[in-house]
């Protein structure tokens, strides 16, 4: 595991399949056919649902016959437990397994889940004079729009209002124009 990108499911894959060492491994379809199997439900990368498919992967890893263990689990979870449309009824350990005497195959594994992203709201002014020409201002090098010439951005009417006034000498006659939704990848 001293090597970079060799982590302990491939450490484990290593020893077991190469010197037929008892070592438990955990890739993606091992996961998947345990959470299945044990009934496990909750998302993987969290560390108690890890935990404990960690400890289902060493208590159920054989002594002996290490490699043909792990190549069948590997095998299994990638030819028949597969993540979409499994093959349960040609899987030979369903009479077992949790999810499919329960009808949650398709519940688990859990998947990961998602990210509420946070809503920002603000007011871009749109000024334009008689000519219709349209007033821009360079945003800041840093941060979203790093540098780009764009319409001025504020937090509420009031403080756009104040802006008009401090820095243009004028509050311009206005109307709403109505809120306008436009999401990024990490708030909306």
């Amino acid at each position: 595991m001293a090597l970079p990108g060799v982590g302990r499911s491939t450490a484990g894959a290593i020893l077991s399949i190469a010197f037929g060492q008892p070592a438990p491994i955990l890739d993606g379809n091992v996961k998947r056919v345990l959470s299945r199997c044990f009934g496990v439900s909750g998302w993987s990368g969290d560390s108690a649902v890890l935990k404990e498919l960690w400890q289902l992967s060493t208590f159920y890893t054989p002594p002996k016959k290490a490699a043909a263990y792990t190549q069948a689990m590997m095998d299994l979870g990638a030819m028949i437990c597969k993540r979409r449309q499994p093959l349960c009824e040609q899987c030979p350990v369903n009479e077992s397994c949790i999810a499919f005497q329960n009808n949650q195959v398709d519940v688990l594994p859990t998947a990961k889940p998602k990210v509420k992203l946070p809503v920002k709201e603000k007011i871009f002014l749109m000024l334009m004079s008689d000519e219709r020409e349209v007033f821009l201002i360079k945003r800041p090098l840093k941060g979203i729009w790093a540098g780009l010439w764009c319409m001025p951005e504020f937090s509420d009417l009031e403080g756009a209002l104040n802006w008009c006034e401090i820095y243009l000498g004028f509050v311009p006659d206005y109307h709403l124009q109505g809120l306008r939704r436009h999401t990024f990848s990490h708030y909306h």
